[in-house]
């Protein structure tokens, strides 16, 4: 497995597991993959966790395509192209897997977070009356519907 040591921007920074979600400069804060910790301490805006996660998987779609340009020059043994493209899918459906999954967690709980703060806002403006008309509203379909299954009861055997 290869692992590219990348430079920090504006000092030193260790990678939790769950980067680029967020980063920690303490070593007690780091996650591992699958433990299920969150250190919060510096979010990062979803808009970039998504273009990162888009770049990442485009590149590997051009490395896909860098492999099979690799087969026409004839520069690799028939057939380990395959294998090699086998391994490159595997390894990004389980990285897209690993991030949505974090990202799935961290979306359900802004819906969360922002129906509550819609709901507040929709009380706040709430004007009393409204509630009698929502109750009309439910009435009347349920009254409709009971009368007309009344009149078109099938008649009794026996």
């Amino acid at each position: 497995m290869l692992f590219f040591k990348l430079p920090a921007l504006g000092g030193e920074r260790k990678r939790t597991g769950l980067w680029p979600f967020f980063e920690s400069s303490d070593e007690n804060d780091r996650a591992t993959p699958g433990d299920g910790s969150f250190p919060m301490k510096q979010p990062v805006s979803k808009l970039v966790v998504y273009e990162t996660l888009s770049g990442l998987n485009q590149r590997f779609g051009q490395t896909l395509l860098d492999l099979h340009r690799v087969q026409e020059l004839g520069l690799v043994r028939r057939g380990i192209i395959g294998a090699l493209q086998d391994v490159l899918e595997e390894t990004r459906a389980w990285a897209n897997f690993e991030m949505i999954e974090v990202l799935h967690e961290r979306e359900q709980a802004d819906w969360a977070r922002f129906g509550r703060l819609r709901r507040q806002w929709e009380r706040k403006y709430e004007d009393p009356n409204d509630v009698f008309v929502q109750v009309r509203r439910l009435k009347e379909p349920r009254s409709r519907a009971a009368t007309t299954k009344n009149t078109t009861k099938r008649p009794q055997k026996g």
